[in-house]
């Protein structure tokens, strides 16, 4: 699975496809750093946590041992209860509070992670340490210009944690991933390829609720220009080419300690126009 990079000690704040995972981020960040990303969905494969590094660009994947086996996934196959635009809600691509388990997110449990519904919510835990793991919409579409909200909060785990919004993802190696930490942080990272790149470093703001306070996360893609909010304040403007469509994802990451539970509710996809 991807690998997270080393995250930075957050400074002081004002006040602060079957399925589909990835283990990132972490380990000596450098130029041209490129390893191999193994999925979830063809199984876990653990990886030689690299001492964690600060320095951008920030994920990079740690080659996974040749000596340990992959274990096969069955997919799992649900129907889309939720996931068909609404013609009483025009512009409206997806809708989901999660009240029912069988709207076609995806639900898996490993050694080292699980993803599925608890009672009206998405549950995302992560007990490994630095690993990142997503769920994608049973759907799958290549949405270009859309505006993507949903209110998440941790529920168990340490504070030094990510947990957000993946975007325009066309492929385990290309996405945007867009994360809040329960420390007050936030960050814009993009993988290309399977390299991974700072679009935004970790940064404190007092705009993000820490703990186990809920958060409202939210993206808006307009061609190449991507904006980045919580709790309806934007933080951060990005001008990007590298991807102009892909799937929505739901994210949690852990970095020094595991044991992290993410629950994500009321997510809406709608398209943004000029």
């Amino acid at each position: 699975m991807p690998k997270p990079p080393a995250k930075p000690e957050a400074e002081a704040k004002p006040e602060t496809d079957w399925l589909r995972v990835i283990s990132t981020l972490g380990g000596l960040i450098g130029t041209g750093a490129a390893v191999v990303t193994v999925l979830w969905r063809i199984g876990i494969i653990p990886s030689a946590a690299p001492t964690p590094t600060a320095v951008p660009p920030t994920p990079v994947y740690t080659e996974a041992p040749s000596d340990v086996p992959t274990p096969a996934v069955t997919p799992t196959t649900v129907p889309t209860a939720h996931l068909t635009p609404s013609p009483a809600k025009p512009g409206v691509l997806l809708e989901d509070d999660f009240s029912d388990p069988r709207s076609g997110w995806e639900k898996d449990s490993k050694p080292g992670f699980e993803l599925g519904y608890e009672e009206g919510e998405y549950r995302i835990a992560v007990q490994s340490p630095e690993l990142v793991v997503w769920g994608n919409p049973s759907t799958h579409q290549p949405w270009a210009d859309v505006m993507v909200l949903v209110d998440a909060r941790k529920v168990s785990g340490p504070d030094n944690n990510g947990y957000g919004l993946v975007v325009r993802e066309l492929d385990r190696a290309n996405f945007y991933l867009f994360q809040v930490g329960s420390d007050g942080t936030y960050s814009v990272q993009k993988s290309v390829d399977d390299d991974w790149f700072d679009l935004v470093e970790w940064t404190p703001s007092a705009a993000v609720h820490q703990g186990s306070a809920l958060n409202l996360l939210r993206v808006e893609c307009q061609g190449t220009l991507l904006r980045f909010a919580v709790n309806d304040e934007e933080l951060a403007v990005v001008e990007d080419d590298s991807f102009a469509s892909g799937c929505i994802g739901l994210a949690v990451s852990t970095y020094e300690e595991g044991g992290v539970a993410v629950h994500f509710d009321n997510v809406l996809v709608r398209a943004t126009q000029d």
